[in-house]
């Protein structure tokens, strides 16, 4: 851009200013445009370059006001009757593996606002993970209560114990009630398919 159009531009009342430097000033023979005030979306004045160079420009100390969240008390009962909500709603989602995890589920309290969450195994722990976002949320809103979490617990014997066959199910049951043994013997059944 030629000087001449440069001087005009900032002579110009419906133009922006432009800032000059003083070499490019004394160039054009005009005086150097002073630099505006620059205020940041913080609401804190910009330094200039003379007081970052010279060391003058001390940063302003933003100190954040902690919010408090609530942490009222409640009782056993409201938390059961919140979680079941939850459970619920949880459920209506239809995702098979997070019902069968869901219907297991039993929330011991450990601690203030603290419950325990026994699963059997990892991939039980991760599903219950990917949930606990949308469970804290909902019970901390609900109960008023933002103290409310949850610690997971793998218990290794659970997935030892259960019985998974036809025949399995049957020895399990006739170990808890005997009388299925002399029961299944008198009608002549064969407890495997």
């Amino acid at each position: 851009m030629p000087a001449a159009a440069i001087a005009e531009t900032i002579a110009s009342p419906t133009a922006e200013p432009i800032v000059v430097s003083e070499n490019t000033a004394a160039a054009l023979n005009t005086e150097p445009v002073p630099s505006k005030k620059i205020i940041g979306r913080s609401g804190f004045k910009l330094p200039t370059m003379e007081e970052v160079s010279s060391g003058s420009y001390v940063p302003p100390v933003v100190i954040k006001e902690k919010k408090v969240l609530p942490t009222e008390a409640f009782k056993a009962s409201d938390f059961k009757i919140y979680w079941n909500e939850c459970i619920q709603r949880l459920k209506n989602r239809n995702l098979v593996s997070l019902n069968s995890l869901l219907e297991n589920l039993d929330p011991i309290a450990i601690g203030d606002f603290q419950y325990e969450i026994t699963v059997s195994n990892k991939i039980q722990s991760d599903l219950f993970l990917t949930e606990k976002g949308a469970i804290n949320q909902h019970l901390r809103t609900s109960l008023n209560n933002h103290n409310i979490d949850f610690k997971i617990t793998i218990n290794q014997d659970l997935t030892a114990n259960k019985p998974y066959t036809t025949s399995e199910k049957f020895k399990a049951m006739a170990d808890k009630k005997p009388i299925l043994l002399s029961l299944k013997d008198k009608l002549g059944l064969d407890s495997e398919y």
